[in-house]
């Protein structure tokens, strides 16, 4: 409700003056005095609260989600600062709104040293023990209709029954780890000179959103099918053979 808000003034004087924003200072010089100031302010009071809105509705949750983190990033990225903690709140308070699976089974390949290395990093953070790691080898793809060519290509996460592969497995698999917001945040309030904490924040921001955004999804499908078709050559140590039948959970 300030007026400084309204008018755009406290905008601009806070990304002109304060922070000496390049991008809003070249942009400003074409717009007529407060005008490009007062547009970021409505338009942040409008995406606040439509987003207010749209977690009421289910529905909409993801919508919502996804229009949070490209915000909340935005300004990130625009002003290379957390906020003190606003940033780190208004991520983890979307977390609420996530359905978390009961059952995470993931299906990789018992042969593979790369897959073996993975899942032993990823359990030793899984304090909770959340994620349930089978061999194709063991048969378990028969229980989910999945055909053995297809394990042997892809790994593949089901999460309570619903099936994903590839690229979209590891994200889904990182998204559902607990301990994996706690290494986006370590990373995120990195220490020391401000100007250069400031450019490893949006570094790290603008690769994560490279990262999930689903629009780099071919990019990631492409790196992971390279790696997943020469996963035996890039194992160290040969192959880590498991016999048919076997699991590990």
């Amino acid at each position: 409700m300030d007026p400084d808000w309204h008018s755009g003034q406290f905008f601009h004087n806070w990304a002109g003056a304060r922070l000496a924003q390049p991008l809003y200072l070249w942009t400003n010089q074409f717009f007529p005095p407060l005008l490009l100031g007062k547009l970021v302010s409505w338009f942040t009071f409008l995406t606040e609260l439509g987003l207010a809105v749209a977690f009421l509705i289910p529905r909409a949750w993801p919508v919502a989600i996804w229009v949070s983190l490209l915000f909340h990033a935005s300004l990130l990225e625009f002003t290379g600062t957390t906020f003190n903690m606003f940033f780190y709140a208004m991520e983890a308070a979307v977390l609420a709104f996530v359905t978390w699976p009961r059952e995470l089974i993931v299906i990789f390949d018992g042969d593979c040293g790369i897959c073996h290395r993975i899942r032993g990093w990823m359990s030793r953070i899984d304090f909770d023990r959340a994620f349930s790691w089978q061999t194709l080898q063991s048969g378990i793809g028969d229980r989910f209709a999945v055909p053995r060519a297809a394990l042997e290509q892809r790994l593949h996460l089901a999460a309570d029954g619903r099936m994903s592969s590839g690229f979209r497995a590891c994200k889904l698999m990182l998204l559902y780890h607990p301990a994996f917001y706690l290494v986006v945040a370590v990373l995120l309030a990195a220490p020391g000179n401000v100007i250069w904490a400031s450019w490893w924040r949006r570094i790290v921001v603008g690769l994560l959103l490279a990262f999930f955004f689903p629009v780099f999804n071919p990019i990631g499908e492409l790196v992971y099918d390279w790696v997943a078709r020469n996963r035996y050559r890039l194992s160290s140590g040969g192959a880590c053979a498991v016999e048919p039948g076997s699991s590990t959970s």
